[in-house]
């Protein structure tokens, strides 16, 4: 009886550990990212082609799980090509979380909000919970998370949200550890699922976890772990091979654009500067860095912001220079190289050239994913936030546990203040698509469309925020559309757009007619002032190729056909 109710007290004190820890990073999420924390609402972070992305994808996965889900990368951008939603991140992990909000709100720009800001005390739970698999203290976990959290290199791709969303890459790990620790089947088949719906989430943090399983497999045979091939199987068993199901489902896709369009990762100029490396945005280190000596090469403008802090350096230093030993019965000393190799080798793939090792693996099936290998610097963050934590324990393994306390609760309160970025800069945002796409949603379906006017500019920007742009638009009626924003772009693609920066003109309206596309929608708003009788006298001219089908405020929906005879 006495050690069923000592089992059950601490379980109790386990639980309410972790209900601390969860119910912390939820605090300081709040705080830490104010004010967008309280207005997701009311706008975006960064307005730009990438966000327009991230809303038009979880806005267009949201309608085909219910409309065509055995043909959801057949997304309605670039017609008439197939599997376009291939060409970039598909953002369907994440959709399956946005879809309760989606259908109650019908704001998916809110939902990616929401979603953003959830990862950031996902993240820090998924490091702490690493962390105490890994035998660290309940504060040297906590300080880890904060790490992970909080660090400005993670924090601050909360506008990024391929990049913001990897969030269950510590979790795989911690269950990865647990079933090499335990060889309990169940702990093999939560890392799968855990590395499944990572990889539905992100194909970055897919990637990411993929280069940390390796290293924690290769750190496992190196000590000696039997490759058991035949066991590993009978572990993992028929639900931990539906569970890599999905995953598989979503490379068939991406395998098909490879072959239709040409898919493919080249080597692009993937070096970062070196200022990069010493930079973060936050105050604190905005501060430091104009004290510093006019350092040229510190001074330049930085490509990334990858500096991680001074205090988590400092606390992964210690794992290595403090010779005391972690309390007996842990096991946290045996993970220091492992994650020292994490580190290192995430920044080695971010090093510039001639030094970097990108140009020799960036081919590599699951790396290739990966446009700028500076962003594996993410992992390097939790890799640098467990050596941080073993680095606390190994300064407090002499102290009381009330010091420990004392002493996590300073370097946490100081260490926040090394991140603190706020207030975060929100800018004002909606996506309402106009009511001429709305009214197109009540036209008998399927049918193809394109919204004009394109701009007559050569800036890609300018071409790539149109193109976007529309594709919010097209949230109105879910139909395929001409234009599209994505990685690449469709084969004479670009010959298509010239052609129809002069629509209405015969060239642009036979090349649509060819394609098969049936609607035009006009926004009037969106045409210069100065050109607007221009255009207008192209539509006069050509309205034996156009029948106005319907007059919305600044928006004008045409029927294309051939002249009638």
């Amino acid at each position: 009886m006495r050690v069923s109710a000592n089992r059950d007290a601490g379980n109790n004190s386990a639980r309410a550990e972790r209900l601390f820890a969860a119910s912390l990073f939820v605090l300081l999420t709040v705080v830490m990212s104010y004010p967008y924390s309280v207005h997701p609402a009311s706008g975006v972070l960064t307005i730009g082609t990438d966000t327009d992305y991230c809303i038009w994808a979880l806005g267009w996965d949201v309608h085909a799980f219910l409309h065509q889900p055995f043909s959801i990368f057949d997304a309605n951008i670039f017609f008439p090509f197939k599997h376009t939603l291939a060409w970039s991140e598909n953002l369907v992990g994440s959709a399956i979380l946005a879809a309760p909000i989606i259908w109650i709100t019908n704001n998916p720009m809110l939902a990616l909000n929401l979603l953003a800001l959830a990862s950031i005390p996902l993240s820090a739970y998924g490091a702490y919970f690493l962390a105490r698999r890994l035998g660290l203290s309940q504060t040297a976990a906590i300080l880890c998370g904060l790490i992970f959290g909080f660090s400005p290199p993670r924090f601050l791709r909360l506008d990024q949200f391929h990049l913001t969303t990897i969030q269950w890459v510590p979790y795989a790990l911690a269950y990865l550890h647990g079933y090499f620790h335990t060889g309990a089947k169940r702990e093999l088949r939560l890392a799968v699922a855990f590395f499944s719906l990572q990889a539905l989430t992100s194909g970055h943090g897919g990637a990411m976890l993929l280069l940390g399983v390796l290293l924690v497999v290769g750190e496992r045979l190196v000590r000696g772990e039997p490759i058991a091939l035949a066991r590993r199987a009978r572990d993992l068993g028929v639900i931990g091979a539906l569970m890599l199901v999905p995953p598989v489902l979503i490379y068939l896709p991406y395998r098909a654009a490879r072959v239709e369009v040409g898919l493919t990762r080249v080597l692009d100029d993937w070096s970062v500067s070196t200022s990069s490396f010493f930079s973060s945005g936050s105050h604190f280190q905005t501060w430091l860095m104009s004290r510093l000596p006019e350092w040229p090469w510190l001074k330049h403008e930085p490509d990334a912001l990858l500096f991680p802090g001074i205090l988590p350096i400092a606390l992964a230093a210690a794992a290595f220079l403090v010779r005391s030993r972690p309390p007996s019965g842990t096991r946290s000393a045996d993970y220091r190289w492992l994650y020292l190799a994490v580190v290192l080798l995430t920044l080695w793939f971010a090093i510039a050239p001639p030094y970097g090792v990108w140009r020799w693996v960036y081919w590599l099936p699951g790396l290739n994913f990966v446009r700028v290998p500076s962003r594996f610097m993410l992992l390097g963050v939790l890799g640098l936030g467990v050596l941080a934590g073993l680095g606390f324990d190994r300064l407090m393994a002499a102290r009381s546990t009330v010091v420990k306390t004392r002493a996590a609760i300073v370097i946490g309160l100081l260490m926040l203040g090394e991140f603190a970025v706020l207030p975060l800069d929100v800018q004002p945002y909606r996506v309402d698509p106009p009511s001429v796409d709305t009214w197109l949603a009540t036209q008998p379906k399927p049918f193809a469309v394109v919204e004009v006017p394109l701009p007559d500019s050569y800036s890609v920007i300018t071409q790539e925020r149109r193109n976007t742009l529309y594709m919010l638009y097209s949230l109105g009626h879910y139909q395929p559309i001409v234009q599209g924003f994505s990685g690449i772009q469709p084969p004479r693609y670009m010959d298509l757009h010239w052609k129809l920066v002069k629509f209405p003109d015969e060239v642009s309206l036979r090349a649509l007619l060819d394609l098969g596309v049936k609607y035009a929608v006009e926004h009037i708003d969106l045409i210069p002032p100065t050109e607007r009788d221009e255009v207008a006298a192209r539509y006069e001219k050509f309205k034996d190729w156009l029948t106005l089908e319907h007059v919305d405020g600044q928006g004008r929906v045409y029927l294309l056909h051939y002249p009638r005879q």
